[in-house]
């Protein structure tokens, strides 16, 4: 899978589907490749943006990155507020 790491399951799951792939398949895939949406998350965050937002501005900047690549808003805002401090 290319888009592991860069991606979250749901958003390649859902990219899959489109493209008419069968739901027990997709389920094969992602669970052979292993992907985990938390270190997928941090890791992408950290190559991206590697420090927490300096404002809002930037933390609104760094939340619609992710969420375009398919990760949970609650699951980004936890990771800001760790790198936070």
């Amino acid at each position: 899978m290319q888009k592991a790491g860069r991606y979250s399951r749901r958003s390649i799951a859902g990219e899959l589907k489109a493209k008419g792939i069968a739901a027990a398949d997709i389920d094969a895939a992602l669970a052979e490749a292993g992907i985990d949406d938390e270190a997928a998350l941090a890791a992408l965050w950290q190559r991206r943006f590697a420090q927490p937002p300096a404002d809002e501005r930037e933390k609104a900047r760094q939340v619609r990155f992710l969420q375009a690549r398919g990760f949970a808003l609650s699951a980004i805002l936890k990771l800001l507020r760790s790198a936070r401090g």
